[in-house]
């Protein structure tokens, strides 16, 4: 499910953002987003601030007119507090798109603000944010919680019982937990593969198997060993998984 939060009084000819977020999800036939209301950017960020706070957010949809600080200055906060979800800002002008640009902000707005614009705008988004809710899984890191994109997620290694996640572009993360309570997580995606409490593995990210079967290589130039026990299954999880991609 995708978090949304709305912030700041949106504009007035944009009606219910709620009841559009809404009646977008329908058109998509995705489940309905959860929304958080923020009276404030300073509840906002307070929020986003607060590593562990729960939910995630996925977007957030503020209007330029708060007490004291601009949309520009709220987005530029909050990515110096690491929020790397979503914006769509609706603003006094179009002054600022090219430093939104800058921010990663995809929705920008100028107002005044339609309905129909701002139902366009949340459309594209939620068909967006929807297909990597789908290939992601929210995590508690010991650093907060955190969205991995599956297509990120090279290999979980047991290390002292907890769990060190190795990413595609060379990052590690480390989880409090169990590698049965993150495959729990896991388990629905057929991408992943458990071997025993040592390693769970993307079998789409594994380039080479060898030494009879007891070392992966992964594309990122990262290795593992194979327990002995799992090597058959192994071979045959990369067989099927290859066959399953073939006719995908």
């Amino acid at each position: 499910m995708l978090n949304i939060a709305l912030c700041g009084n949106r504009e007035p000819a944009a009606g219910n953002t709620a009841g559009i977020i809404a009646d977008c999800a329908r058109v998509l036939d995705i489940p309905q987003p959860s929304i958080l209301e923020f009276a404030s950017a300073f509840e906002l960020l307070e929020h986003v601030d607060d590593r562990m706070a729960e939910p995630l957010i996925d977007l957030a949809i503020i209007d330029a007119h708060q007490a004291g600080m601009s949309g520009m200055q709220i987005v530029r906060d909050a990515r110096k507090s690491g929020f790397d979800g979503e914006f769509i800002l609706l603003e006094d002008t179009g002054a600022s798109a090219l430093e939104a640009q800058r921010l990663d902000v995809r929705g920008y707005l100028a107002k005044p603000v339609n309905a129909e614009d701002l139902a366009d705008e949340i459309y594209l988004m939620l068909e967006r944010l929807a297909k990597i809710d789908a290939d992601s899984v929210t995590l508690r890191m010991r650093g907060g919680l955190r969205r991995i994109v599956f297509t990120r997620f090279v290999y979980a290694q047991t290390s002292n019982h907890d769990q060190v996640l190795h990413l595609r572009d060379g990052q590690t993360a480390q989880l409090r937990c169990s590698s049965q309570e993150l495959f729990d997580q896991l388990s629905h995606d057929p991408r992943f593969l458990k071997l025993g409490s040592s390693y769970i593995v993307n079998l789409d990210l594994v380039q080479s198997l060898y030494a009879n079967g007891a070392a992966l290589t992964f594309v990122d130039g990262s290795e593992a060993s194979v327990p002995v026990r799992f090597r058959k299954a192994m071979q045959d999880a990369l067989l099927d998984r290859a066959e399953w991609r073939k006719h995908a």
